[in-house]
């Protein structure tokens, strides 16, 4: 599945489950559901692209959710193993990053720009917490 090719009803596909997806979220009252970098990020690490793998944890999820005795299970769970999953996940996010980084044409002003200012304002932050506490 890594090497499909996506074409135009694959994306009208995937516009259509996240719209409904964040429908489904303001019903219920709850965050707005999207996709996000951590995926890549996960798939990179377990090569796991099965669907049913998808919905197994969405059924969990939803017993955690309704359920407050087994959400209780999570909690039982060490700060420091959700904490080294988080860098892992977080570490193979930028990698994939990087990786996507070879193939762009860096001699391009356009998009040197691009990459220099998302650094720049991704490393600002965490150089200087308070960068931007005046647009508040």
């Amino acid at each position: 599945m890594p090497n499909t090719k996506v074409d135009q009803n694959a994306l009208k596909r995937g516009y259509r489950a996240e719209g409904l997806g964040a429908v489904l979220g303001g019903v219920f009252n709850c965050f707005a559901y999207t996709t996000f970098g951590q995926n890549i990020g996960l798939l990179a690490l377990t090569k796991v692209t099965n669907r049913m793998v998808t919905v197994a944890a969405g059924i969990i999820l939803l017993i955690l959710g309704t359920i407050p005795k087994f959400a209780a299970l999570a909690t039982i769970i060490p700060p420091a193993v959700f904490g080294g999953a988080a860098v892992v996940m977080f570490s193979m996010v930028v990698m994939g990053s990087i990786n996507m980084l070879k193939k762009a044409d860096l001699d391009d002003n356009k998009n040197m720009l691009i990459v220099g200012v998302s650094i720049a304002l991704g490393l600002g932050l965490s150089v200087v917490p308070g960068l931007f506490c005046w647009l508040t």
